[in-house]
């Protein structure tokens, strides 16, 4: 689906894109593009928050280094493909919704260095969304696609007590071939997800630094 979307998008959104900036001012607008480039999928899917009322995205600090570990990517995911994963295991109604409240990310993903006995990816995500409502949205939602995409995932008790400063936590144990820990934190108008954890204390520590980044 994220390969299909992905393909499908510059055709369809985009072309609705050019349609919307032309209906507001002929071919002006659209040759305007090409010196003021629209800076997210968000503005694609919203043409309004590209040209009439701005709303570009919220860079979102994510400066993670973790001892033994290798980082292999660190990008951007953005409404479009918020939209496709949430879609992969809810139903797209709240999908959709969940995607629109995007205000940006930022995600890193990690590998053990050879020979260190796990072999799993880590993923840390950190995203920063239009209101706390729409933070706790998807907050409740990854927590409800960590059942879906984990066979024999369960939902933990934390192993030590929540941050103070959270407004909502929730700990996932998984049971896949190699066992991971998901962690999931929102924070005001910010939801951080740490996913491939080996076990609790790491997933503890990289929570940590990634909020103190």
């Amino acid at each position: 689906p994220y390969f299909q979307e992905a393909l499908f998008f510059p055709y369809a959104d985009g072309a609705d894109f050019i349609s919307h900036l032309k209906g507001t001012g002929g071919f002006k607008p659209v040759t305007g593009i090409y010196k003021d480039l629209p800076r997210s999928s968000e503005q694609i899917l919203h043409p309004e928050k590209y040209s009439t009322r701005r709303d570009d995205p919220t860079p979102v600090a994510l400066p993670l280094k973790l001892d033994g570990w290798t980082q292999v990517h660190n990008d951007v995911l953005g409404e479009l493909v918020f939209r496709v994963l949430m879609s992969g295991f809810l139903d797209v109604d709240r999908a959709q919704t969940i995607a629109e409240g995007w205000d940006g990310d930022r995600y890193r993903a990690f590998q053990k260095k050879k020979g260190a006995g796990y072999s799993g990816t880590l993923v840390v995500l950190r995203t920063a969304w239009d209101t706390p409502d729409d933070a706790k949205e998807f907050f409740e939602g990854y927590a409800a696609i960590v059942l879906e995409k984990y066979d024999g995932a369960t939902k933990a008790p934390a192993p030590k007590k929540a941050p103070p400063s959270s407004d909502a936590f929730a700990h996932f144990s998984t049971s896949e071939t190699v066992p991971t820990v998901v962690q999931i934190e929102r924070r005001g108008s910010e939801v951080l997800v740490i996913d491939g954890a080996p076990n609790d204390e790491t997933a503890s520590s990289v929570r940590k630094k990634a909020w103190g980044g």
